[in-house]
């Protein structure tokens, strides 16, 4: 948590909505997957991501991604989907208009994390990964 966690279930309380907030720390790595499908959505505000593997692992899962538009993420956004965060203007705003878009409409949600899945099981394969080491190393022994 970086030492926010304090801080956030604060406001989460002042806001009203620590009931419906779950702080759940460090998840063991075989959780992990279930708590990506548990979500409604999964946000990941980062702009320090060399990749972002953890947003390819919710959108395996089916759940709606909400994430920067910067380093690796932005890659995942342009192949896959999902709803990019201009991370120099008011992310905070971005961020509420993404989540409540997804709560409102559960069903188009549910669409949505389907869509996204079907694209990473098509785009960020092994054969796939191999093809563009191998267009990269053409190019360079020409």
């Amino acid at each position: 948590d970086q030492g926010y966690l304090k801080t956030l279930k604060e406001l989460a309380k002042d806001l009203g909505v620590d009931e419906d907030c779950h702080f759940m720390g460090k998840a063991p790595k075989n959780d992990l997957l279930n708590s990506y499908a548990a979500a409604n959505v999964f946000v990941l505000p980062s702009v320090g991501e060399g990749f972002g593997i953890v947003a390819l692992e919710a959108k395996i899962m089916g759940t709606p991604t909400i994430l920067a538009s910067s380093g690796g993420l932005k890659y995942i956004l342009d192949t896959s989907g999902g709803d990019s965060l201009d991370m120099t203007k008011d992310a905070s705003s971005q961020i509420t208009k993404y989540v409540l878009h997804h709560l409102m409409d559960p069903d188009e949600a549910l669409l949505e994390g389907q869509r996204q899945k079907e694209s990473v099981l098509n785009k960020f394969t092994w054969k796939r990964t191999a093809q563009q080491y191998e267009a990269i190393y053409q190019k360079f022994c020409r």
